[in-house]
């Protein structure tokens, strides 16, 4: 999701701004509490699995294939944020394309309306006018926008189903219909893989042509916690230091050059170190059931209850969170968790680690 802007945030409900304080602190502790005291101050609420692509790395055809019922409804949506106040932030955006959902705009009004910084992540492909106009007007702070690729192969490559430059003509209108308001902002999320990263510096340009805020290059894709994505995930997460750093470095130039802020996902754990996600975001699937991270966001994988049956206050801290965030604590890396550290580490999915002992 696109980065809030900080003086946004700070006009933010105070009760909120001090949980998001109050995480950043527990969270730089080498072993917090597997109990959280602290309520999540970021999450992602999936409007539907619904999308119009069939994307290399996705999960989504898989889900909306298994998903009786594909769109969260805007009374669900109700129910689920009214139980989350304490939120700074919010991104509805999840295995679909959020647009598909006709009750979408609705969403966004109302997290917005509750003071809530609210994004989306789109696939820009099939926006009509109206829609357009809807995601500059509706309250949204930052539209994101997946291309994945500077030329038309590229872009089709990965993005199955997508028509490149309908696309781009898309982004250009959005652009172009914000005007010079300050939000919300957009940008461009590309996933750097060994057939693209020769393009790094064409994003860049291709940013600046149409003109949005800001690129994010994300160097490394999940394997929603699943054995049967492995081989996927270790063949787009090919990158050496080496082949993905010069490119990099020169795409950060042209950036400079051309005034576009970039920033790059590409941070993995080591071994014993905790991951804060746990701890200060959650996720609520379409079917309003909560997943724990937004890199596995399938139910099946890993569900710690459903915000439509449970509140969240008690899903929070029950015993199948709690358990979660103490296998991080105790040193041991959840299977649903190895792609975040390493391509290596996936290959050990499913074997028995060795628990070091409580951290100090």
């Amino acid at each position: 999701m696109l980065g809030i802007p900080r003086d946004y945030v700070n006009l933010m409900r105070p009760f909120a701004m001090l949980n998001w304080y109050r995480s950043a602190l527990l969270v730089r502790k080498p072993c917090p509490p597997p109990e959280s005291r602290l309520m999540p101050v970021v999450a992602q609420i999936e409007p539907t699995v619904l999308c119009d692509l069939n994307c290399t790395f996705c999960q989504s055809p898989e889900l909306r294939r298994l998903r009786a019922k594909p769109h969260m409804s805007y009374d669900e949506f109700q129910r689920v944020i009214e139980e989350m106040r304490f939120l700074v932030a919010v991104g509805l955006v999840g295995m679909g394309e959020p647009t598909l959902n006709p009750e979408f705009f609705k969403m966004v009004r109302h997290a917005s309306d509750m003071g809530i910084a609210t994004s989306t992540v789109t696939n820009c492909n099939r926006h009509t006018e109206t829609i357009a106009r809807q995601l500059v007007s509706s309250g949204l702070v930052g539209v994101g926008t997946s291309i994945d690729g500077a030329t038309a192969k590229s872009y089709e490559m990965v993005r199955r189903g997508g028509n490149f430059e309908r696309t781009l003509s898309n982004l250009e209108r959005l652009v172009r219909l914000r005007g010079s308001a300050r939000l919300p902002r957009i940008g461009v999320e590309m996933i750097a893989l060994d057939q693209n990263m020769n393009e790094m510096q064409d994003w860049v340009r291709l940013c600046a042509n149409v003109g949005v805020d800001a690129l994010t290059i994300q160097a490394r894709v999940t394997n929603w916690g699943k054995r049967a994505y492995v081989a996927t995930t270790i063949a787009h997460s090919g990158l050496t230091r080496e082949g993905f750093n010069e490119p990099l470095r020169q795409a950060r130039e042209t950036a400079d050059n051309l005034g576009i802020e970039l920033s790059v996902l590409r941070r993995l754990y080591k071994r014993g170190q905790v991951c804060p996600i746990p701890w200060r975001t959650t996720y609520v699937a379409s079917s309003g059931e909560v997943v724990p991270c937004c890199a596995i966001a399938d139910p099946r994988v890993r569900c710690m209850g459903n915000m439509l049956h449970q509140a969240f206050q008690d899903i929070w801290n029950n015993r199948e969170y709690v358990a979660f965030r103490a296998d991080f604590t105790s040193g041991v890396i959840p299977d649903c968790c190895l792609h975040c550290y390493g391509p290596g580490e996936l290959l050990e999915q499913g074997k028995e680690q060795p628990r070091y002992g409580p951290r100090q």
